[in-house]
């Protein structure tokens, strides 16, 4: 939880000190789960194979929107 000083002191900081702050965390915050990652570059092959072995049901983006509009 932040605290109410460190909140004054935030606000306290020059517009490019702010910035650099929010930037900060922001980069602390997009750190790639490697776990995560595996398993979509599996689920991805997977999905490759299968389109390459034609076990894969295929939609055109038309067919996609169509579904949507329902």
């Amino acid at each position: 939880m932040v605290t109410e000083n460190l909140q004054k002191e935030i606000l306290r900081l020059k517009e490019e000190d702010k910035i650099k702050l929010v930037k900060l965390i922001l980069e602390s915050l997009d750190k790639t789960d490697i776990e995560i990652q595996n398993v979509w570059v599996k689920e991805s092959e997977n999905r490759y194979d299968a389109y390459k072995e034609g076990k894969a049901k295929l939609a055109s983006y038309e067919e996609v929107m169509k579904r949507l509009e329902r």
